[in-house]
């Protein structure tokens, strides 16, 4: 059995994060590697300042507006699913060890994911023996990772139903989560369950990563980890995160058992955006690649909503086959 993982410290409220993130943002604060940013002299704090301030209003308006957009998307009647013995003990190899009512939430964050997916669809998985490990377990993979790197600050792009973000966030409270999310719907469930789960360390940002990458203020070279579960084939998935990661931080991604090939064909999309295979990691559930940013990411990445999508970087689309005509000639 691996010796559990410790974490230490009260959990910080939602006032100090905002508050820290707009001084961090605005004064230039150096990160923990002792990287400052960009910009230098009076003008170009107080630009910044005013730039935080408004995003600062910007973001704690937004969370509002997606509590107060109709009625939640919970139910109130839910209470928490009750972990399987095969998931305690996947758990217990990874070394983590829960800590007072981490495991309840867990089980009440899993039942609202069940329940609310019976309304709009979240997860294809149903069953919850099956959810506790392909989805909490698969999950909490990356948590040995984000302790051994000491990430502050970490982005779950096109987190969907919060997987693999809102687990993460139960464990490490003095670790704050950007859950990024283009889906309305899937936004405000987000936020409901995070304010369910009174977790104070997560924030939701409703928009398509593509836009969000380019906000220097906020998102731009500003997270220490960026995590991706189930966002697409590798080569478009990097442009979609690795923008986001500060300069020798981590992109992560979750994948299956074409892992190997996926990397291969991401060869020359890799090469563009500065990142460097780290390594590839097999768990219970899945493979972890792991990716080192070592230089800034070109200005021009991501490109515009849908492109690294449509056509990922340094990837063969074949030839164009020319569309068939209305059998009208219209």
């Amino acid at each position: 059995m691996v010796p559990p993982l410790r974490r230490t410290g009260r959990q910080p409220n939602g006032n100090e994060i905002r508050l820290e993130t707009a001084r961090r943002e605005a004064n230039m604060i150096p990160d923990a590697t002792g990287r400052k940013g960009r910009g230098q002299g009076e003008e170009e704090i107080s630009r910044r300042s005013k730039i935080a301030s408004r995003e600062l209003g910007a973001g704690i308006e937004r969370e509002s507006t997606l509590r107060e957009e109709g009625a939640s998307p919970l139910s109130p009647h839910v209470t928490a699913l009750e972990a399987p013995a095969p998931f305690l003990r996947a758990v217990e190899e990874l070394g983590i060890e829960f800590e007072g009512a981490e495991l309840s939430r867990l089980g009440l964050y899993l039942a609202h994911l069940l329940d609310t997916t019976r309304r709009f669809n979240l997860t294809a998985i149903r069953d919850p023996e099956q959810a506790w490990t392909r989805h909490i377990l698969d999950s909490l993979s990356l948590f040995p990772l984000l302790v051994t790197q000491n990430a502050k600050r970490v982005a779950d792009v096109g987190s969907g139903g919060g997987l693999p973000g809102l687990p993460l966030a139960i464990l490490l409270p003095r670790t704050r989560f950007s859950l990024i999310e283009a889906t309305g719907k899937k936004a405000r469930f987000l936020a409901a369950v995070a304010e369910r789960l009174a977790l104070a360390n997560v924030a939701v940002c409703e928009g398509r990563a593509e836009m969000l990458a380019h906000d220097r203020a906020v998102h731009r070279e500003s997270y220490d980890a960026v995590l991706a579960r189930a966002v697409g084939p590798l080569a478009t998935l990097i442009e979609l995160t690795a923008p986001f990661a500060k300069v020798g931080g981590l992109i992560v991604a979750i994948k299956g058992e074409r892992a190997a090939a996926e990397v291969a064909a991401a060869k020359r999309a890799l090469e563009a955006l500065r990142l460097a295979v780290e390594k590839t990691r097999r768990t219970a559930t899945g493979t972890l690649v792991i990716l080192r940013k070592n230089q800034s990411t070109p200005r021009g990445f991501p490109r515009r909503p849908g492109e690294p999508a449509h056509n990922p970087l340094g990837v063969s689309r074949g030839p164009r086959v020319p569309k068939r005509k209305d059998r009208r000639g219209v």
